[in-house]
């Protein structure tokens, strides 16, 4: 039980301060939550302000242009995802469990409404003319996000939750193609189902590889 708890909690924090600053901390947050459900370019800097309660004027104080938000957007999630993803691998360190535990939650999110999709993929989509800072963050992300998970893979290699034939890269290239195919279907046809078929592929994959 104790784990479980840990594992909710992990799941549930907010995002950490940015800076030293509570009204930036509160800027932020509410930015990154204006992106997430209403989309990066249909969103203006009167928008950002309206919903951070600030003047115009004070919002350029913080960020001179909307490409420095969206920057620091990109910038923000990704510290908090990967801040996230660590602690779970620690906590769970049998693929098995991190993988229940990690799609329990999407599943979750997905079903109250605290998750639409990717946030990296929502916004790269948006627009082929990203500002090539944000379109080289997002890039950053998927390069981390790929070794984080192959980095676990061998650690779970080592303590001999897999066979010592896994290919951790590979199955980590896998892993995400499959998260990120199952997550555009489910958000065109608004079908649950696909999480179920998510978690088989994992599945599957992990017996294919278990010792």
């Amino acid at each position: 039980m104790r784990k479980k708890s840990e594992n909710h909690n992990i799941l549930q924090q907010s995002p950490q301060k940015v800076g030293n600053s509570p009204k930036f901390y509160q800027l932020s947050k509410s930015i990154r939550n204006l992106i997430y459900r209403n989309g990066f370019y249909r969103t203006g800097m009167r928008d950002f302000a309206k919903n951070a309660e600030m003047s115009l004027s004070n919002l350029y104080v913080y960020f001179p242009s909307k490409d420095e938000i969206g920057l620091h957007h990109i910038e923000e999630e990704e510290k908090d995802q990967i801040s996230k993803l660590e602690a779970l691998m620690k906590l769970n360190p049998d693929p098995k469990k991190f993988f229940r535990v990690w799609l329990i939650s999407k599943r979750t999110d997905a079903r109250k409404g605290n998750f639409i999709g990717c946030p990296f993929s929502s916004f790269s989509y948006q627009t082929e003319k990203l500002d090539s800072r944000i379109h080289n963050s997002i890039q950053n992300f998927t390069i981390i996000w790929e070794k984080l998970l192959s980095s676990y893979i061998e650690r779970a290699i080592k303590n001999k939750y897999l066979s010592i034939q896994t290919n951790s890269t590979l199955l980590a290239k896998r892993i995400l193609s499959y998260y990120q195919g199952t997550v555009a279907m489910w958000r065109m046809s608004q079908n649950n189902s696909y999480w179920k078929v998510l978690e088989e592929l994992i599945y599957e994959d992990l017996d294919r590889n278990s010792i």
